[in-house]
């Protein structure tokens, strides 16, 4: 039994891991977004 718990809770901290990277991808993405329109705006 503990074998299978072991191997839930390693897949649920990657999954933890892999939602953060996301998160921090999506926050890159939109600042790139808001340094896009500034430059234009700059322009």
């Amino acid at each position: 039994m503990r074998s299978i718990d072991d191997r839930v809770n390693k897949k649920r901290s990657q999954k933890a891991q892999m939602g953060r990277i996301n998160t921090m991808l999506d926050h890159c993405s939109s600042m790139e977004e808001i340094l896009e329109d500034l430059r234009c705006g700059a322009m």
